[in-house]
């Protein structure tokens, strides 16, 4: 009896240790040191090398992408049947330049767990990336159904009328109107396309055929384009002109950024609503998340920033040199966080 209840209490008491390394690397992830968090969760794995939310968390905190990805992968091996671990893995791919791969990882997330906001989010992100309509449509509409907001039905929207169906595309720019009655872009759309009852038609909006860039659009002679009247100070007027454009054609990566640029210079009050959208679509690109960290603080939402903006700092550790721009976007960060 004594010989068990000793044995009983050491395994407690080993448990206890393991999870009070577990929160020291949470607080160390929390605080931005992630190589102190993948030292702390290194210790841990030497002692339980397959438990797979500590690999998911080293994963998370991993100096490369390589590394990210697999430790990531170890987490799926470890654990098949949960939809966390695939939908980490599919972020640590789309990290490392792999979205065929990231999209299949995402497929066995939402297989597992069809309704889980943060892997109906991740899909939707991906497959407006890679201009795959259909799966973006689909999991759109699954969002919805859980939790409708003005932002999925203005993309939906969008894409009903990229598909030719003008009478859904209305209908989504209705319901985005009853859920945000005083959004200028939800006003937008719903004037736009109810313009063939007063004789005007409206023709189905073309795919684009570029793929997203994360660089600004070029400006034009005239200097009357969004990106034009950004580069001569125009902030107020960029604003409504990149906003517009985005009406138009919501996959414009770089639009969305210096949009969100525009409106914190001008502390905008569309600044946060645009913030929440520009996130529902490209919550992993580096320079829309610190656009929208910049957003949040200009619309006095000082928590979204902050939070944003430590989202921001940690997508630039994961993607390193992959980011041209990265120093740029650092120092935009850290002058948000210093205030």
């Amino acid at each position: 009896m004594w010989a068990g209840g000793a044995s009983a209490q050491a395994s407690d008491a080993a448990q206890a240790k393991a999870e009070g390394r577990f929160v020291r690397a949470l607080t160390a992830q929390a605080l931005g040191d992630g190589p102190a968090a993948a030292d702390v969760l290194d210790e841990i794995l030497a002692a339980t090398p397959g438990d797979p939310t500590v690999l998911l968390l080293r994963a998370e905190v991993a100096a490369t992408p390589a590394d990210a990805v697999y430790y990531a992968r170890r987490s799926a091996d470890a654990a098949p049947g949960r939809a966390d671990v695939w939908l980490g893995l599919a972020r640590s791919l789309r990290g490392a330049g792999q979205p065929a791969a990231a999209a299949d990882a995402l497929g066995t997330a939402q297989r597992l767990a069809p309704d889980d906001v943060d892997v109906l989010l991740a899909v939707v992100e991906l497959a407006a990336e890679q201009r795959d309509d259909a799966r973006e449509r689909d999991a759109l509409q699954r969002l919805v159904q859980i939790g409708d907001t003005a932002g999925a039905r203005l993309r939906l929207s969008a894409l009903a009328q990229a598909a030719g169906d003008l009478d859904q595309a209305l209908g989504h720019a209705r319901a985005a109107a009853r859920l945000a009655p005083s959004d200028p872009a939800v006003g937008r759309r719903l004037a736009e396309l109810e313009r063939p009852a007063t004789g005007t038609p409206v023709a189905a909006a073309p795919t684009p055929a570029p793929p997203p860039s994360t660089d600004p659009p070029a400006p034009a002679a005239s200097g009357t384009d969004g990106a034009a009247l950004f580069a001569a100070g125009q902030y107020a007027q960029a604003a409504d002109a990149l906003l517009a454009e985005l009406d138009d054609d919501p996959r414009r990566v770089g639009t969305w950024a210096l949009a969100l640029q525009a409106l914190a210079r001008t502390a905008d009050p569309r600044a946060g609503a645009t913030a929440d959208d520009a996130l529902l679509l490209f919550s992993s690109v580096p320079a829309v998340v610190v656009g929208a960290a910049e957003a949040y603080a200009a619309a006095g939402r000082d928590g979204d920033a902050r939070d944003t903006a430590q989202r921001g700092l940690d997508a630039l550790d994961r993607l390193g040199d992959a980011v041209p721009d990265a120093p740029a976007l650092r120092a935009r960060l850290d002058a948000l966080l210093s205030r």
